[in-house]
């Protein structure tokens, strides 16, 4: 996302009252505030994550 980060996404989304869950995979850990986890995001994921954890985090976010 050229110029845009995560969190930005989330935020706009958040504003735009989208109410879609949102999921962030980084493996810059230290650069996202927790603060804006808390507020925002439905789920953190860690790089390198496994696509299995990743197929499974998905479907429990949106319910099945």
């Amino acid at each position: 996302m050229p110029g845009l980060t995560g969190i930005e996404l989330a935020q706009r989304m958040r504003d735009a009252q989208i109410g879609i869950p949102v999921a962030i995979c980084s493996g810059y850990a230290r650069e996202v505030h927790a603060v804006d986890l808390d507020r925002l995001v439905l789920r953190y994921l860690k790089k390198p994550i496994d696509p299995a954890e990743l197929v499974r985090q998905v479907a429990q976010m949106v319910g099945r």
